[in-house]
């Protein structure tokens, strides 16, 4: 009898650690789309040389996810760091929301919340006002993020 409930318990515990990892997959397979979608949207301006896109992994530690590569991006209006913007997941459980991406500068800091109805834009003093990610909300939040001197 105690065999068996051990044996059970042991079989939860594998499709639970199942059930995480599929989920963590399909984090991993939104997370690429969403990068995906953004250099889509920035294509042109790459393609003009006014802009370069460079992939990043980023090291995360998740509850039930464990430690995992996720992806990022960087983006670079010029050639120093001071010129960077950089696109970093941040974790799939968020108060909220299905996923948060954060999109910052040394400077500034925007969040990208994941709902049921695709992303949404928010920024630390006006967190109650999210704005729909969309490319033009994409493009103004970039050229917020960089502004003219």
């Amino acid at each position: 009898m105690e065999t068996t409930t051990f044996i059970e318990q042991l079989k939860e515990r594998k499709e639970q650690r199942e059930q995480q990892e599929k989920a963590k997959q399909a984090w991993l397979k939104e997370l690429h789309a969403l990068l995906d979608q953004m250099k889509a949207w920035l294509k042109e301006a790459q393609d003009n040389g006014v802009l370069q896109i460079h992939d990043k992994s980023v090291s995360l530690s998740e509850m039930g996810f464990g430690s995992y590569q996720a992806p990022g991006l960087v983006l670079l209006l010029g050639s120093s760091e001071k010129d960077a913007v950089l696109v970093h997941p941040q974790q799939k459980s968020y108060i909220n929301a299905d996923g948060r991406v954060d999109i910052f500068t040394q400077d500034e800091r925007y969040i990208l919340l994941k709902q049921v109805d695709g992303w949404y834009i928010t920024d630390q003093t006006h967190p109650k006002t999210p704005q729909k990610l969309t490319e033009q909300s994409f493009q103004a939040l970039l050229l917020q993020l960089w502004p003219v001197e």
